[in-house]
């Protein structure tokens, strides 16, 4: 084999590097998705929150945890659904917060996130939310009740 002058050696160094860490990420996806939370782009973060969730990652549920706490209701609502679907119990009352919160995704995602958790003890919270005026948090709170077996709270909605 040649030897290489340094400049060669160090970008071929350089390269197969890139290589392993390539291969690292493609070993472990949720590595990329836990990076993509600290996008500036909003969609970006919500995108990867949801991904999160959707693929199990709960090694990465603190990073989700402190998303529930962005300027963005989307990545918020992101965030509150992703740890419903890892089923961070130690959560559930971040999650409710945002059942007040002013953005309708945050509201829509948290009483659907509650619901998965099944946490019965937060249906009092969801029920006010079958009033919303916005149609997608109204069918994600009836969804939420009815899996938390709440049905009481819809009865008083619905005659």
């Amino acid at each position: 084999m040649p030897i290489l002058p340094f400049r060669a050696r160090a970008w071929w160094a350089a390269a197969i590097g890139l290589a392993f860490a390539g291969l690292a990420e493609a070993q472990d996806p949720a590595a990329r998705w836990a990076r993509q939370l600290h996008d500036p782009i909003p969609e970006a973060r919500a995108e990867a929150a949801r991904a999160l969730g959707e693929i199990g990652a709960a090694p990465y549920v603190p990073d989700l945890a402190a998303r529930l706490e962005d300027t963005s209701a989307l990545v918020r609502g992101s965030a509150a659904l992703a740890l419903g679907l890892l089923h961070a119990a130690d959560h559930v009352e971040a999650v409710a917060r945002l059942l007040a919160d002013p953005g309708p995704e945050a509201r829509e995602q948290a009483a659907t996130a509650l619901g998965l958790l099944g946490a019965r003890d937060r249906a009092a919270g969801i029920a006010p939310l079958l009033r919303d005026p916005e149609d997608r948090v109204r069918v994600a709170a009836a969804w939420s009740l009815s899996r938390l077996e709440a049905n009481a709270y819809v009865k008083e909605i619905v005659p």
